[in-house]
């Protein structure tokens, strides 16, 4: 590239510069044959300006806003730098967009690569390809120097010609992809090649390898919770607990890391926090939730993030599968050199971090792809084959059926305003119906303040209490006024057979059957009526919908779907046939218990077996 064919000087641009004014971009101002020198960074750029050399400050350089920002300013570049963020994610999004800024024979370079797995991915699927300077350097050296030397290359596709790792050398110029495919294009691959010198030799595929008899799982708790079945306040505590003896009964191997007084089915147990670092974290070591003032920078999940990367690479096997949710960031970018599957689960929070996302319903995966895709409408037109939408799970054993109701409206979980508080306290004024509050206070005194002579709060409450307040509620009043990822306490309520009383927004949209297990209200006067009419709400409707779509055993046949797809999609088996599928039931909101029940079997016979 120091000299183009037609003698025209080079354009240059670089993501992520210097902002104290040495560095590459001071370089690339003084070289003789660079034409124009182009900047992009967060924060401002303190070094001098040469006429030729332009910098945009940026919000976020991995967006195709960005993309569309340079497109518009400048001609195609000749070369594009990307030392920016140096987070896989954004690494591969530099990679896959940012080459429709390049002129013929262009190439894009992006630097200090610190995932092994990572950098073989992007060469793997014929994006890019790389050199590993890193894997030349000794065990001192990788673990004392931080200057990364693996970069990855990827030439304009101007005239150049698609290529794989692994292409036959019979087929050079066509087409061709390798094993792991970009989600994006799953369903266009051709087989990959085996992954020895022999590299035209075709993978035989064998049920087997397509469908692994069984999978192994590593979960992530939550620094602050003990992975136990009173930590009841905290629901992503109880989807850890919950999903672990999910998973370990359908016979996969599950290993948990967290507290030391941890309670749950699983393989193996690894404490990596126990109560002397919560205590010095937080005072205390008497929480039933989130504790104030928690962060994911504190002590407590620090010390987490340590020790759990640190059994991690003691136990992670070539495509292990990790469960995590919204504080391991951390720990995903650190591990990134691992041959694993970093899975979200349980997305019930705004922002994500991994390729691979379950979410607690359809309305919360489409305000994520929204929020993503806001900048390139054309963008929505990109599938997501490896993402997929399941509810959250709970064990009915743990909940109590009534039909005799008392006399009083529930409102169970955090209070606060955006939960609808204030619509709760309102109905029951206005009906003359009591109201029981139980929660996490985030009002403080100000809750006092607004509550009426009819209403009681009991703070927060043990797995016991919480049960028979759910039991002998006539109706449990969730008004959030928010987009609720899934409000779980409305699916509790429903194996105690008692109907809820919600906005028509956000998941109950998806999960409260209007005028079946509650009402939808869109207005204050909708709100009193459900209320005066919730006796035509029959108990044993709430309780037959709610096992037949959120038990355990239900949704895990969902996770095993999932996995076993995922699995499939990221190893270029979409298109090979299931010789073990009998039905296709994973979507299915009407399985009967009986349906549940041999469908269950089904599935441990095939991995005992």
């Amino acid at each position: 590239m120091a000299k183009r064919q037609d003698n025209r000087k080079l354009r240059i641009c670089e993501i992520g510069v210097s902002f104290f004014g040495e560095g590459s971009l001071k370089a690339f101002q003084e070289m003789d044959n660079v034409a124009e020198v182009v900047g992009v960074d967060l924060l401002e750029y303190e070094g001098k300006l040469a006429p030729h050399t332009t910098f945009h400050k940026v919000e976020d350089a991995y967006t195709h806003k960005t993309i569309r920002l340079l497109e518009k300013h400048h001609e195609p570049f000749d070369i594009i730098i990307d030392d920016g963020s140096h987070d896989p994610k954004d690494q591969e999004f530099f990679l896959k967009h940012y080459d429709k800024l390049l002129a013929p024979g262009g190439m894009l370079i992006c630097e200090d690569i610190y995932g092994a797995d990572f950098f073989k991915r992007m060469c793997d699927e014929g994006i890019a390809y790389g050199f590993d300077g890193w894997a030349n350097l000794g065990q001192h050296h990788q673990k004392t120097d931080h200057h990364n030397e693996r970069i990855l290359i990827r030439e304009s596709s101007v005239g150049a010609t698609s290529w794989s790792r692994y292409d036959d050398p019979s087929s050079v110029g066509a087409t061709s992809r390798s094993r792991y495919d970009d989600p994006s294009s799953v369903g266009a691959t051709s087989r990959s090649r085996c992954q020895t010198d022999n590299r035209d030799q075709e993978v035989a595929p064998t049920e087997e390898n397509i469908t692994p008899p069984k999978f192994r799982f590593h979960l992530l708790g939550i620094a602050y919770g003990t992975t136990r079945k009173d930590f009841s306040a905290c629901a992503f505590v109880q989807k850890t607990r919950k999903g672990s003896n999910m998973l370990h009964k359908l016979g996969h191997e599950v290993y948990h890391y967290g507290h030391e007084n941890s309670d749950l089915n699983c393989t193996e147990h690894i404490t990596v926090i126990d109560d002397f670092v919560l205590q010095k974290t937080y005072g205390t070591t008497d929480h039933n939730g989130a504790p104030d003032g928690y962060t994911v920078d504190d002590l407590a999940f620090t010390t987490f993030d340590i020790n759990t990367e640190r059994e991690l690479r003691k136990r992670i096997q070539p495509g292990d599968f990790i469960l995590a949710s919204f504080p391991h960031k951390k720990i995903y970018q650190n591990i990134a050199d691992l041959p694993v599957h970093f899975v979200e689960w349980g997305i019930g929070y705004p922002h994500t971090y991994a390729a691979y996302r379950v979410y607690e319903s359809n309305g919360w995966m489409h305000f994520h792809r929204g929020v993503e895709h806001a900048t390139d409408i054309k963008s929505y037109n990109e599938p997501d084959w490896c993402c997929a939408v399941i509810p959250n799970y709970f064990d009915p054993d743990e909940f109590e059926y009534r039909t005799d109701k008392e006399d009083y409206l529930l409102f169970l979980g955090r209070v606060d305003r955006c939960k609808g508080i204030e619509i709760a306290l309102e109905t029951s004024k206005q009906t003359g119906i009591p109201l029981v509050i139980a929660g996490q206070n985030f009002l403080g005194d100000e809750l006092y303040q607004m509550m009426h002579r009819d209403v009681e709060y009991v703070g927060v409450v043990g797995s016991d209490d919480r049960r028979e307040l759910l039991s002998k509620a006539m109706a449990v009043i969730c008004p959030s006024m928010y987009l609720e990822p899934f409000l779980g306490v409305h699916i509790e309520a429903g194996f105690c057979g008692t109907p809820i009383i919600t906005t028509n927004w956000g998941a109950p949209v998806e999960y409260c059957k209007h005028g079946i297990t509650g009402y939808r209200c869109h207005s204050g006067e909708q709100f009193l009526w459900a209320v005066e009419n919730i006796d035509r709400i029959d108990p044993q409707a709430c309780l037959n919908w709610t096992t037949h779509n959120f038990s355990m055993d239900r949704i895990s046949l969902s996770y095993h779907e999932y996995f076993q797809t995922l699995h499939r999609n990221i190893n270029g088996y979409f298109w090979d046939r299931n010789a073990n599928r009998t039905h296709l039931n994973w979507l299915r909101t009407d399985m009967t218990e009986p349906d549940i029940a041999a469908s269950l079997l089904e599935v441990q016979s095939c991995r005992s077996g």
